[in-house]
């Protein structure tokens, strides 16, 4: 079955995109326009992860994803790109963050992570 207009939210967050299911997996795939730093914690729990203590976001802070929910007991995948005017973490903040990423077998792999910070700019 396929589910060509999805609509929903999170506390703050509005979120739209689409949904496929089969006997092997469901797959959502959806995007909002920027995230609200309240919504972090319930889009890490959505994907399987624990919420970063003291992760912020500011400004636009687009996301965009893809997440496969296999049958049975094998491992969630996901997949997709989140950006942010400014993240902060505790006392650090980073400008122009974009993050494409990849969740496997619990494992993020953030590649490249592209930000700017106290003047510098890094890539990698």
């Amino acid at each position: 079955m396929r589910v060509e207009e999805l609509e929903g939210r999170f506390t703050k967050t509005s979120v739209e995109g689409s949904a496929e299911i089969s006997d092997d997996a469901t797959t959502l795939r959806f995007s909002s326009p920027s995230l609200d730093t309240a919504d972090l914690p319930q889009i890490f729990a959505l994907m399987g992860a624990a919420p970063i203590e003291g992760l912020a976001v500011s400004g636009k802070a687009p996301l965009e994803v893809e997440l496969t929910i296999p049958a049975g007991d094998r491992p969630l995948q996901a997949s997709g790109t989140f950006s942010a005017a400014e993240l902060r973490l505790g006392t650090m903040a980073v400008q122009r963050f974009v993050a494409p990423f990849r969740l496997e077998k619990g494992v993020v792999t953030l590649k490249p992570l592209t930000f700017t910070a106290y003047q510098g700019k890094e890539t990698g």
